[in-house]
C-alpha cells in the first residue's frame, strides 16, 4: 500500500514538473489560477515581437509586462516587470502570489504588455 501511494505521488510530481516546464516555453505566457487560491503571473522573452498570444501585438517588441489581482477590498494595483530591450527572460507576479479565495467577491486577474 505504501509503495503504491509513493508511486502515485512521484508520478504526480513528475507530471506537474513537466507541465510547468512546458508552460513557460513560449515567447509570452500568462498563468492565472482561481479557485481555493488566486494568483497571476506573466512572463516574456525580451527583444522579441509579440506572438499574438495573450493579446500581444505581432508588430511590436515587448519591453515590459504587468499583472493585477483584485478581489473584494484587496487590490494589488499594477505590478510591473523589469524593463528590458535585449533577449532576457522576464517575469512578474502579483505581490500576493496567492490568497485565500473569498466566495462572496469576484476575483479579477488582469495583465498587459508594454512595448
Amino acid at each position: 500500500m505504501k509503495k503504491s501511494f509513493f508511486a502515485i505521488v512521484l508520478a504526480s510530481v513528475l507530471v506537474f514538473a513537466f507541465a510547468a516546464s512546458a508552460i513557460g516555453t513560449g515567447l509570452q505566457n500568462v498563468v492565472m489560477t482561481s479557485g481555493a487560491i488566486n494568483s497571476i503571473q506573466a512572463d516574456f522573452l525580451g527583444g522579441n515581437k509579440g506572438s499574438g498570444a495573450y493579446g500581444t501585438d505581432k508588430t511590436r517588441i515587448i519591453t515590459q509586462c504587468y499583472v493585477r489581482l483584485q478581489e473584494g477590498n484587496v487590490d494589488t494595483g499594477r505590478c510591473y516587470s523589469s524593463k528590458v530591450s535585449t533577449t532576457y527572460y522576464n517575469r512578474v507576479y502579483s505581490p500576493k502570489k496567492s490568497k485565500v479565495n473569498d466566495p462572496f467577491h469576484t476575483c479579477y486577474l488582469n495583465y498587459g504588455w508594454i512595448y
